[in-house]
């Protein structure tokens, strides 16, 4: 058997041109960072929103942990990152995310005051990026069923300030609400906003259409979700200024790892994810309520 070698004009041809020289080093130390990287990447510490983790993106999955948990394994695993999980109320989420105490949390919408605390995907132009959005909700107005008539007509009445609402601080639902000039009230969490709304201290609860279930809305005495609802909003993964200012390369890569894996179940809007040529992503559905 005979073993072909490049004759000493080969070799002395290749090793002249700079560009294949250049071309050599290059990939070595492409595949060397490559390498590097995969290893230094350790542990990503996560937040997951704990009513999302509960109702909304739980639906179908086959991990006892839910399938948010799951997706933030899943899409972790495929950049080499292992995962430290912590559930905690929205409140906590954003707080731990705004002072770095996690990197990355799932899943909250945008609004100003968080997109200037934390980093969320964003287009060469510096816009959102809509491409990784990982799911999306309506955010709506709740109240009695028993006055949801009078209710509905005078949100929808510029002139009726007169409303009081119950939100989770910081949430979508209380910068919806004070943009329409209501009265705030504070809830820690969807289902003591619902109790207020029972109790009388407040006319309305605002949030996610998933953050009260149907069965939450059925008990005594019932509630409604109000028509039309106060708007669509795209969820994401933002990860703490921290996080991005060290890795940001790490960053995209996990960002586009979640878009891709959560097409796959179902819990994202039909757009394309940024590296794919096509939509995996299932239709909405029931998603959106």
């Amino acid at each position: 058997m005979h073993t072909h070698l490049p004759s000493s004009l080969q070799r002395r041809s290749i090793w002249r041109c700079p560009w294949a020289i250049g071309l050599v080093l290059a990939l070595g130390g492409w595949a060397a960072a490559a390498a590097s990287a995969a290893s230094e990447c350790g542990t990503v510490r996560v937040g997951l929103n704990s009513v999302a983790a509960e109702t909304w993106f739980n639906e179908g999955s086959s991990s006892p942990e839910g399938a948010l948990a799951e997706l933030a394994r899943k899409a972790l695993g495929t950049v080499g990152c292992k995962v430290e999980l912590q559930r905690m109320p929205l409140a906590r989420l954003l707080l731990d995310a705004e002072r770095g105490a996690i990197d990355l949390a799932l899943v909250i919408t945008v609004t100003e005051e968080r997109r200037r605390a934390m980093r969320f995907p964003e287009t060469g132009a510096g816009e959102l990026d809509p491409r990784h959005a990982l799911g999306q909700s309506r955010v709506s107005l709740v109240g009695l069923a028993s006055e949801a008539a009078v209710l509905n007509r005078r949100r929808q009445d510029p002139k009726d300030l007169n409303l009081t609402v119950a939100v989770q601080r910081g949430s979508v639902g209380a910068e919806r609400a004070k943009a329409a000039g209501w009265t705030l009230t504070y809830a820690p969490d969807p289902q003591r906003a619902a109790a207020m709304v029972r109790l009388g201290r407040a006319d309305l609860l605002a949030g996610p259409d998933w953050s009260i279930s149907p069965r939450a809305l059925n008990e005594e005495p019932a509630l409604e979700v109000l028509e039309p609802p106060l708007a669509l909003q795209p969820y994401y993964a933002p990860v703490s200024q921290a996080f991005w200012k060290r890795d940001p390369q790490r960053v995209q890569a996990i960002w586009r790892a979640l878009c891709q894996n959560a097409a796959l179940l179902g819990g994202r809007p039909a757009a394309v994810c940024p590296g794919l040529a096509t939509s995996s992503a299932r239709p909405e559905g029931k998603r959106q309520r």
